[in-house]
C-alpha cells in the first residue's frame, strides 16, 4: 500500500490522480469526511499513504498512543470552546465542523490528534462509537505492524 504511485492509489480510491499528487505535495488536503471514507477503505491512517516516505513506526506509536487515550474522560470531554481556544480558531469555526455544516482540514486533524492525544472523529461525535474506534485503531496497528514486517524483510534481501 505504501508504495502505490499517484495514479494506482486514485483508482483504488475513485479519485483522479492530480487529487492524489496535490495532497501528497502539500498544495491541497482533503477534509476530515473523506479521510475517514479512505482510511476505511486502505484500513491505514491517512498519514500512510498521503506521504511518499511515511515514518511507520512514528505513526505506529500515534495510534496506539491514540487507542490508549479512547476511553480517558478527561481528554474524550473536551469542550468546543477549549479546541477554539487551544488552537486559537473561532468557537463558530468548531460549531460548524460538529453541526456537519463544515469540514476541518486533514492538516488540523492531525494537530489535533497529536496534541490531544485522542481520534477527532470521537470529539466530533455527540454520541460516539467507542466500540466501532477502537476496533478501527485495533486493525490499523495490525496493518502497520504487518507493514513495519515486510519493510524489515524486504531490506534484508
Amino acid at each position: 500500500m505504501i508504495s502505490k504511485t499517484d495514479m494506482e492509489l486514485a483508482t483504488l480510491l475513485n479519485l483522479d490522480r492530480g487529487t492524489i499528487t496535490s495532497w501528497r505535495i502539500n498544495r491541497r488536503s482533503p477534509h476530515f469526511a473523506e479521510v475517514l471514507k479512505y482510511e476505511e477503505i486502505l484500513v491505514l491512517p491517512f498519514e500512510c499513504f498521503i506521504t511518499r516516505e511515511p515514518n511507520l513506526e512514528e505513526i505506529l506509536l500515534h495510534v496506539e498512543k491514540i487507542l490508549n487515550h479512547l476511553k480517558d474522560d478527561a481528554k474524550t470531554s473536551i469542550s468546543n470552546n477549549d479546541v477554539a481556544k487551544m488552537f486559537e480558531i473561532s468557537h463558530n469555526t468548531v460549531s460548524r465542523w460538529k453541526q456537519g455544516l463544515r469540514s476541518p482540514q486533514f492538516n488540523f486533524v492531525m494537530d489535533f490528534e497529536q496534541k490531544l492525544e485522542i481520534p477527532f472523529e470521537l470529539f466530533m461525535s455527540s454520541k460516539p462509537d467507542i466500540e466501532a474506534i477502537e476496533s478501527k485503531l485495533k486493525g490499523q496497528i495490525k496493518a502497520l505492524k504487518k507493514l513495519i514486517k515486510q519493510k524489515e524483510q524486504e531490506s534484508l534481501i
